[in-house]
């Protein structure tokens, strides 16, 4: 996916990823009809430039999504999600440390993502793995995300204590906190400090 407003071409995806133009057509077909894409009339596909509504209505979706897979792993507790829940967030802080923040994102993704999968649910997968790439839009458009919160590595690690402590209030203000800080950087608002959040 291109940057926002960018135009993408059904001959320069092909080109881009060695494929035949039926499959690519189909392909940006589909992420048309998901809303990823944009059509034009006469212009052509362009990546959607998200405007502050969209991204609530984003982190909106994955509320829901992640709310109730977080409900589940709290009510049915999995060491081993928890180990491997503990182990990316090892890992996310060691390259936030290092300020690789593309890298880092990605891992605070891929802890979102275990969160989700972790619950078995093909329903709550799908709709995560579709709301990702508007997310992956959302950080597109950050700045001084990073730079201006010393304090992210902990937010993923208070979304994990709740889990740990049996706390699923404490998981749904961590995740909004989560969301808040993102929708405040992307409006040029003052997000949340620190004392907003759970533990």
């Amino acid at each position: 996916m291109g940057a926002p407003g960018e135009q993408i071409t059904e001959s320069a995806t092909a080109a881009a990823f060695k494929a035949s133009r039926g499959p690519v057509r189909e392909a940006l077909k589909r992420l048309t009809q998901e809303g990823l894409l944009r059509s034009k009339r006469n212009r052509g596909l362009f990546v959607p430039i998200l405007s502050i509504a969209d991204v609530d209505d984003i982190y909106l979706l994955r509320e829901g999504v992640e709310g109730p897979a977080l409900d589940r792993l709290i009510a049915r507790p999995n060491p081993e999600v928890i180990e491997k829940l503990t182990a990316i967030l090892d890992d996310y802080e060691e390259l936030l440390a290092s300020s690789d923040w593309e890298a880092a994102d990605e891992l605070d993704l891929t802890f979102h993502r275990e969160l989700v999968y972790s619950t078995g649910s093909p329903r709550l997968k799908h709709a995560f793995d579709t709301v990702m790439v508007e997310t992956r839009m959302c950080l597109r458009a950050l700045v001084v995300h990073h730079t201006a919160h010393p304090d992210m590595g902990a937010w993923d690690r208070d979304i994990l204590a709740s889990i740990e402590a049996g706390d699923t209030e404490a998981g749904r203000r961590a995740l909004r906190f989560h969301s808040a800080t993102v929708l405040a950087d992307l409006a040029g608002g003052v997000a949340p400090t620190a004392a907003g959040r759970v533990f």
